[in-house]
């Protein structure tokens, strides 16, 4: 059973959205809440995104699966550029 849910017109919401295998489009909102805001996104790249809260910083990196050294090499390559990021940004 689909539930309605209300989604201002015209206005940005965050959340994220999923092609079916029949052609649907369906988009599913960001649950906000009392936490809501407290995770601010500082940069997003390629293949990382980079987060602060009050008291912590949230490296999230997306890395492909594969031979040992491959991944040792792209996580090498990843943590350069937010090590790079750090020292562009006063955190």
């Amino acid at each position: 059973m689909k539930k309605k849910v209300e989604i201002p017109v015209g206005q940005k919401v965050r959340g994220y959205g999923v092609l079916n295998e029949y052609g649907e489009f369906e988009f599913t909102p960001e649950q906000t809440g009392t936490r809501q805001g407290r995770v601010k996104v500082i940069k997003t790249g390629s293949n990382y995104t980079l987060s602060s809260t009050k008291n912590s910083l949230i490296l999230h990196c997306n890395i492909k699966k594969g031979l040992t050294l491959a991944m040792i090499k792209e996580l090498t390559q990843v943590m350069s550029n937010i090590i790079m990021d750090l020292k562009s940004y006063a955190i």
